[in-house]
């Protein structure tokens, strides 16, 4: 079963969720021009399914998404559109801000 990492911080204003795959958090990736480095200190929290990781986005104003299985998830899922997703290094990444 696909797993993920998912973290939720709380502001004033805002609730941010990070959601990363499980099998990419503490990696480095580079492609010559880009760096991308999956914090720990940022996307660690719980651990989770891929269903987990969606159920922690509802409430956010702040979704920040990384890696192939749950972006997969959620474009299959209708959250998100394929053309809302950029690959840095090679890793799906997604930003939606919730008004």
């Amino acid at each position: 079963m696909t797993k993920v990492y998912f973290r939720v911080f709380k502001t004033e204003k805002d609730i941010m969720v990070a959601v990363c795959d499980a099998d990419i958090l503490g990696k480095k990736f580079s492609d010559g021009k880009s760096k991308l480095n999956i914090e720990e200190n940022f996307y660690k929290g719980t651990l989770g399914t891929l269903e987990d990781g969606i159920q922690a986005m509802n409430g956010a104003t702040i979704i920040n998404v990384l890696g192939e299985n749950i972006i997969s998830k959620m474009i299959d899922d209708g959250i998100i559109s394929e053309h809302s997703v950029i690959c840095i290094c090679g890793v799906p990444h997604a930003q939606i801000i919730c008004m």
